[in-house]
């Protein structure tokens, strides 16, 4: 019963956060959210794996580049996902603000930014504050009839 009752709940809280999660270009965020079900300890826990800025997404933070001063942020789709090194740039101020701009074109391709700071988009949270409220009881009910229609049909 025990490992039945921690892999739904599991999955319960995994779905509810999956619909929470913020939506990005990507869905990297969403697609590593998981459940780990852990039977020696009686215990399932539920998180992102191999996504470094989950925790910023849920509780907010700031966000700065690991090996330079500066993140560049695209200014147009054809320079997302794709690196500033790759293109003729310049670094250009304006009103105060820098960019890399194109030195062919002139047309701004990355802010530059020193950081970013993120608002905090619960998720996970909230989704453990369903289970608690509405699941973990619908879950239990449907764990213990399943196992008295086993105790049941054994007879």
């Amino acid at each position: 019963m025990t490992e039945a009752f921690l892999v739904r709940s599991g999955n319960y809280i995994v779905n509810a956060a999956k619909r929470r999660a913020p939506v990005g270009r990507t869905g990297r965020l969403r697609r590593s959210i998981a459940s780990r079900v852990k039977l020696d300890e009686s215990r399932v826990e539920v998180g992102t794996w191999g996504v470094p800025y989950g925790a910023a997404q849920e509780f907010g933070g700031e966000i700065r580049h690991k090996n330079s001063s500066w993140l560049t942020i695209p200014t147009d789709v054809r320079f997302e996902r794709r690196s500033p090194r790759k293109f003729d740039l310049v670094v250009s101020n304006v009103g105060g603000k820098k960019f890399l701009v194109d030195r062919g074109t002139g047309q701004a391709a990355y802010r530059l930014v020193k950081s970013v700071r993120l608002r905090p988009q619960p998720y996970l949270i909230p989704a453990f504050e369903d289970y608690l409220s509405r699941g973990a009881e619908t879950i239990l009910s449907q764990v213990m009839d399943e196992l008295l229609q086993r105790a049941i049909n054994k007879d």
